[in-house]
């Protein structure tokens, strides 16, 4: 018996096996979620979807609803999770390295700019104004 695939090239090869892992992945999603959880974050599938009904589905931060699309955030240091974040704002925390000095910075730059928050952040321009007056005394 001979093996069908010694006559492969190597790019034929390589497709072959990739092929073979998309439909791997495909017929076994919840498993391979299930594992990246375990692995990562020392939760279940089970948790996470708990998590997400607990939720509503939606985002910590923005409130956008991505189901069972939500990140599982955590804390880098200690590995600790925080909650569950959509894309945009798992990659925004991470952007500001996980910092809330940085992160509060920010917010305040951007209610300078923009003309003040629409959400639950109060932020004084006068007294800004004046700290950074005395700043420079």
């Amino acid at each position: 018996m001979t093996n069908r695939y010694l006559n492969l090239t190597p790019e034929e090869n390589k497709e072959r096996i990739l092929k073979r892992r998309r439909e791997n992945y495909a017929n076994n999603k919840e498993n391979f979620k299930d594992n990246k959880l375990k692995t990562r974050y020392g939760m279940s599938l089970d948790t996470f979807i708990a998590m997400v009904e607990k939720r509503q589905g939606k985002c910590d931060i923005c409130g956008a609803f991505k189901g069972r699309e939500l990140h599982v955030d955590h804390n880098h240091d200690n590995g600790k999770v925080r909650g569950l974040l959509c894309f945009n704002c798992n990659n925004g925390i991470g952007a500001f390295g996980d910092d809330p000095n940085l992160m509060s910075r920010a917010v305040n730059y951007l209610c300078l700019t923009y003309g003040g928050a629409r959400d639950f952040v109060q932020f004084d321009k006068e007294k800004e104004a004046e700290e950074e007056r005395n700043q420079f005394e």
